[in-house]
């Protein structure tokens, strides 16, 4: 066993599994305790075999990062996962909220892709097409395109 635990701050996008990074991945399968929000484990759940896995329901997040905290001050490897980023929806600020100064765990956060920015680029992809389309011919015409 180690002799501390470590904390991953888990994110894992915006819901779809090729936007997970690999970080998070890599994170997910040397955890042997996940904590997180019901739904964003179904997005992660071919790396959960073999863990104590602990959901909670979407108004939790205290609780969520109690529970992490506490397993990793147990000398547990933790993730504990959330949608997006997990540095933009707050519980990586929460964690360090509820950690006390004597805590000597190991702390990582894995950055992941928000739901805004999962819109901005499907608006971009889109707006793109839009514009291909219409610029075109007048790109042709002025002998730019």
């Amino acid at each position: 066993m180690m002799s501390r635990g470590k904390l991953h701050l888990v994110s894992v996008g915006p819901g779809l599994a090729e936007l997970i990074p690999p970080l998070a991945e890599t994170a997910l399968r040397t955890s042997d305790v996940i904590v997180g929000y019901e739904l964003y484990l179904t997005w992660i759940k071919p790396w959960l075999d073999g863990k104590a896995i602990f959901s909670f329901a979407l108004t939790q997040e205290r609780e969520r990062a109690s529970l992490a905290i506490e397993h990793a001050r147990n000398r547990r490897v933790v993730s504990l996962v959330s949608g997006g980023d997990i540095g933009v929806y707050g519980m990586a600020a929460l964690v360090l909220e509820e950690m006390s100064e004597d805590d000597t765990f190991e702390v990582s956060v894995i950055p992941g892709i928000s739901a805004a920015t999962s819109c901005a680029l499907c608006l971009a992809r889109r707006c793109h097409t839009i514009l291909q389309r219409y610029l075109s011919p007048i790109c042709s015409v002025l002998g730019t395109g």
